[in-house]
């Protein structure tokens, strides 16, 4: 997978998952519609029984008040309507209709008839208004956390996020963003005073008419039909709108200073969508609806940072605590819950080993591939020429994810590391270096078991005092450390002369003369306590066993003293 496609894909699958909330949401608001229209129907129904001779009401017969006893059924209804009022969310200027509506003593057939719509339309809306604030502050929140999620885990690099100020939030949806100088909130309060106005007229005008039940009733749920839509449009366009303001504000946080638009491209993509597809903009210019999306109503492209090869992620900008903070490497398999858990809201870090350094020069994110000619792609992608036929996926994935930390130390490794394939024949070993072909070949790769049988090696290996650590990656990690031999230290007396004094010491401390596989078990545990037996066979895999041990974490002194000889003047 190439880089460019990798974040393209993460991005895709982030606006998919927003637009899917905001459908989610409109479900929701639709339920809303749809049983205000049911509600109305139902008293247009009891209004024609009641009223109607030969299925019409004419508008002379509409007009007619109600008779005494109707009268007070309609003020009960209207009491109840007021009572309601008290824990839902009425607007004033409804509240105060309803105690003017109370009060009448001469009202109408068709008055009573449009209040009663009327009453469902307020309580529509009421649910609209009063919900879909929180319904974008939250799809600003997630836009804002999830994009940082997946800097993170793209990066492998996590640091606590300053958590979002509601009051700020609240200002920004507050704030107008289109054109027309109108917020969500207004756009509304538009479209229900609007409702409120039609529907009444459209029952009115009914009477004049003289249409029957059937008629009418189609007329007014195609009239909410218009509305549902208006409210589906409004939904899209706002959460398009602060997802993608969202972004930006974590763009800027992190240091982005370009980004590339990603389209939906299929038979409903937008001419103008379609055209931006692909194009790639400074940071500085972003104007939504000009340069960034939504670009129109309904508007489902997104954005996706664009890099180069010097691209600095900075943690400190963004970071909670950034004088204090901790950065710390993030797993390519943390899912969000988890990460939210632990960098948003102050959580445990335990089990998350600590990085050194508030600017992160990392441009090679790892994601595990879902086929091994996907994983041949992200080995091409780190200048890894990969042959992954007849690997386990899983293995695949595990020596690309080793490949790329160790592309973040030692970036020039091509040099003495170009490809990986499986060894072609039965072998006694995991893996094996070649310096000559500069390749690694690793056995025993094509079995569901084949991570399980490392790790099983690792620690047979480690617990006779073998190999310095326990950890499933031990052999291919314990490779790469021959290529960064012959990187740093082949044609480098000095170093080699400063790494042959480390190995001198180890073997004075336990009186090591010579190296043999029928050595005793308690020479070769004694070794292991400081580095490993194998390590002392000789200067190639004494930096091999330290690479090893280094990139597991935690390194003990011995194999931090190699390694920091190993990056000096790096």
């Amino acid at each position: 997978m190439k880089q460019a496609d990798y974040w393209k894909n993460r991005f895709t699958q982030l606006e998919e998952a927003q637009n899917q909330k905001a459908l989610d949401y409109y479900s929701t608001l639709e339920d809303e519609f749809s049983r205000a229209a049911r509600n109305v129907d139902k008293e247009l129904a009891a209004w024609y029984t009641r009223f109607a001779k030969n299925e019409n009401i004419s508008y002379e017969e509409a007009k007619q008040v109600l008779t005494k006893g109707e009268l007070s059924a309609f003020k009960m209804s209207v009491e109840d309507y007021i009572k309601k009022g008290k824990t839902l969310p009425y607007s004033d200027q409804w509240a105060k209709e309803l105690e003017r509506a109370s009060a009448k003593f001469h009202v109408t057939r068709l008055e009573a008839m449009q209040l009663q719509m009327q009453q469902q339309i307020e309580l529509m809306y009421g649910y609209e208004l009063d919900t879909f604030d929180r319904f974008i502050s939250n799809q600003y929140k997630a836009g804002y956390y999830k994009t940082m999620f997946e800097f993170q885990k793209g990066f492998g690099v996590g640091f606590d996020v300053m958590k979002l100020d509601d009051n700020k939030i609240a200002k920004l949806i507050a704030k107008p963003w289109a054109p027309d100088g109108q917020n969500f909130s207004s756009r509304i309060w538009r479209d229900k005073n609007k409702l409120m106005t039609e529907m009444p007229s459209i029952l009115t005008q009914a009477t004049i008419r003289g249409d029957g039940y059937a008629k009418t009733t189609k007329l007014l749920a195609d009239r909410f039909n218009v509305s549902k839509s208006q409210a589906k449009n409004l939904v899209i366009t706002e959460s398009a709108f602060f997802s993608s303001a969202s972004q930006t504000d974590c763009f800027n946080d992190l240091g982005v200073k370009q980004y590339e638009i990603i389209a939906t491209l299929d038979g409903l993509t937008s001419p103008i969508c379609r055209s931006m597809d692909g194009k790639v903009f400074d940071m500085k210019d972003r104007r939504p609806g000009i340069t960034c999306p939504p670009f129109h109503n309904r508007c489902r492209s997104t954005s996706c940072p664009a890099f180069n090869d010097e691209f600095e992620l900075n943690t400190k900008r963004a970071a909670r605590d950034p004088d204090s903070g901790k950065t710390y490497q993030v797993p390519a398999n943390m899912k969000y819950p988890d990460w939210e858990k632990s960098f948003v809201n102050g959580g445990s870090k335990d089990g998350l080993e600590v990085l050194k350094g508030g600017i992160i020069n990392v441009s090679n994110p790892f994601q595990p591939a879902t086929s091994t000619k996907e994983a041949e792609e992200y080995a091409d992608l780190i200048g890894i020429k990969a042959n992954y036929e007849g690997f386990n996926l899983d293995v695949a994935n595990m020596v690309n994810k080793e490949l790329t930390s160790v592309k973040d130390l030692f970036p020039d490794i091509n040099q003495t590391l170009t490809s990986v394939s499986k060894y072609p024949k039965r072998a006694p070993f995991v893996a094996a270096y070649d310096g000559s072909r500069k390749e690694i070949r690793l056995t025993k790769v094509k079995t569901k078991d084949a991570l399980s049988e490392m790790k099983k090696a690792a620690e047979r290996n480690l617990s006779a005092g073998f190999w310095s650590t326990d950890e499933m990656e031990h052999a291919i990690r314990h490779e790469i450390g021959h290529a960064i031999q012959h990187l740093t230290v082949d044609n480098d007396p000095q170093k080699l002369a400063k790494i042959t004094a480390v190995i001198h010491d180890v073997r004075k401390q336990l009186n090591h003369r010579w190296w043999s596989m029928k050595d005793t078990a308690e020479n070769m545990k004694a070794a292991g306590d400081t580095i490993s037996y194998y390590a002392l066979k000789s200067e190639g895999e004494f930096i091999a066993e330290s690479v090893a041990e280094y990139l597991a974490g935690n390194p003990r002194d011995t194999a931090a003293k190699v390694m920091k000889i190993l990056l000096e003047g790096r």
